[in-house]
């Protein structure tokens, strides 16, 4: 049995039905049936539920603020990118741009970042750059504070760092340190960063956490060690906060990309990556989903 939703999480579901029924019914008519401290006007070329989540984080956060002057594209909320790169990282930050969500990137490399955001921005998309390296818990937490405190509260977290070569030995040639490293950068960096976006999720009244995995972490491969082992505590970690958070209304869920990500492929690029990524934020339907089937193992 569920329990009872806390009292942010029942003004969310509150205003949440108002949203929809005055988004529904009549867009423009939201601020005098529904009058909040700032008019709130629906966007035009985005879904209902962007708009919806608009509407609600006004509410919600900004609501109740007399100080509050921002613009409404300033009160977005934050999808932070762990991991981002040129490929799926870039294509979820244009996808989730495009619904009006503000966009973190983090990685190692701060020149990479800068040169990833300012391309975004040209797409009229904000979007900054944080550098931290996952296995520095210390740093990735204090990135995530960072693009909080500069973007606005995060309301999604997609936490995809591309594993190091050392994490994929096979078995009998990993090492001790290999597998701490492997451990260190898919066990310790993303129970880090979940518990890190877990108060500003809390704070928006909902939340989407989006772990992603290979193949090994769901069959174990004797050729990648490191990896099979610690995915498998990381889709450990991320199934029990799947179990525990859904009555705060976070969702949290696990896509399994099992093969070669390939741009120019209908079913495994970055861009169909991202609209899946987008619709488990969107649906919030189950944990675990896979891009693509995996194939049979091997026999004999």
């Amino acid at each position: 049995m569920r329990k009872p939703l806390n009292a942010r999480s029942t003004q969310f579901v509150k205003i949440q039905t108002s949203a929809r029924a005055t988004l529904g019914a009549n867009p423009a008519s939201s601020a005098s049936r529904h009058p909040i401290r700032r008019p709130f006007s629906p966007a035009h070329g985005v879904s209902l539920s962007t708009n919806l989540r608009c509407y609600v984080y006004q509410n919600l956060i900004v609501g109740t603020s007399t100080h509050h002057h921002h613009t409404p594209k300033e009160n977005m909320t934050t999808i932070v990118i762990v991991g981002a790169g040129r490929g799926v990282g870039t294509a979820v930050a244009q996808r989730f741009g495009r619904e009006r969500f503000a966009v973190a990137l983090i990685s190692r490399n701060q020149s990479h970042l800068d040169t990833l955001a300012a391309d975004l921005t040209a797409d009229g998309i904000t979007a900054r750059g944080f550098a931290a390296d996952v296995r520095d818990t210390a740093a990735l937490e204090h990135a995530i504070d960072t693009a909080a405190a500069t973007l606005g509260p995060i309301e999604v977290m997609q936490y995809s760092p591309i594993p190091h070569r050392d994490f994929l030995k096979p078995v009998l040639e990993t090492t001790k340190a290999d597998l701490a490293g492997a451990v260190d950068f898919s066990v310790f960096g993303p129970f880090a960063a979940a518990r890190r976006v877990l108060d500003q999720m809390r704070s928006v009244g909902t939340g989407t956490m989006v772990f992603i995995n290979g193949g090994s972490a769901v069959r174990p491969n004797p050729g990648v060690a490191g990896t099979s082992i610690a995915f498998a505590a990381e889709s450990a970690y991320a199934q029990i906060l799947h179990d525990t958070l859904a009555a705060e209304n976070i969702h949290v869920a696990q896509l399994i990309i099992p093969g070669a990500i390939r741009p120019d492929s209908p079913d495994t690029s970055p861009a169909i990556i991202a609209d899946r990524i987008w619709n488990l934020h969107q649906q919030r339907d189950g944990f675990r989903h896979f891009l693509t089937a995996m194939e049979p193992p091997a026999t004999g």
